[in-house]
C-alpha cells in the first residue's frame, strides 16, 4: 500500500465520503464541508460549464481541496508543454488549435 493511498484510507475512517458528479443540479454543494475532485472524465467537453462550476465553488466560499489554479492550469492539456519544458516528460504529445492528443 503507497503512502497516499495509506493516508486516504486513514481520512475515510474519520470523514464522510459521498462521489457526486460536479454537473448535477440536484448536488447542494453548500452542505459539504470540502469537495475533492477525484476523477472527471468529462470536463474537456464542457470546459466552460466545468470551469464556471469551479468559479460557482469559489464565489460561495465552498471548500475545493484541489486548488483551483491547478485545476484552471491542468484543464488545457497544454501545461504538458510546461512541464517538458521544465524537463519532465515521458511521451510525445501534438496539439493543434482545438486538439490535444497523445503520440504512441
Amino acid at each position: 500500500m503507497t503512502t497516499s493511498c495509506f493516508l486516504i484510507c486513514q481520512v475515510m475512517r474519520v470523514v464522510s465520503v459521498e462521489p457526486v458528479v460536479w454537473d448535477d443540479s440536484e448536488v447542494n454543494w453548500q452542505e459539504f464541508s470540502g469537495i475533492v475532485i477525484g476523477s472527471c472524465w468529462d470536463y474537456h467537453k464542457r470546459l466552460d460549464e466545468f470551469l464556471a462550476w469551479v468559479d460557482l465553488l469559489e464565489k460561495r466560499d465552498i471548500l475545493l481541496l484541489n486548488p483551483t489554479g491547478i485545476i484552471r492550469w491542468n484543464s488545457n492539456k497544454r501545461y504538458l508543454l510546461d512541464l517538458k519544458g521544465k524537463g519532465i516528460s515521458d511521451s510525445a504529445h501534438c496539439f493543434s488549435a482545438k486538439k490535444f492528443w497523445h503520440k504512441s
